[in-house]
């Protein structure tokens, strides 16, 4: 949380199948969320909250039934 991240969330984060969490929350991230970011198929936690991310939450997501996600506070 909080590393001062600008920009878009890059689609190469859907590379890291292994990942569990991913929290980047906090920052100045801007744009929509990757639908890549469904590859990430042992993901559990993703926190995006507090950021300027917009849009619909991509349908990639919903296949994970483990998958407990923040996204507070974006547009």
């Amino acid at each position: 949380n909080n590393n001062h991240l600008t920009g878009e969330i890059p689609p190469t984060l859907g590379n890291l199948i292994k990942l569990h969490t991913l929290n980047l929350s906090h920052n100045s991230l801007k744009g929509e969320i990757p639908s890549v970011l469904g590859n990430l198929i042992h993901l559990q936690y993703l926190d995006l909250s507090y950021n300027s991310l917009k849009g619909k939450i991509p349908l990639t997501l919903g296949n994970h039934r483990k998958l407990t996600f923040n996204l507070n506070n974006n547009h």
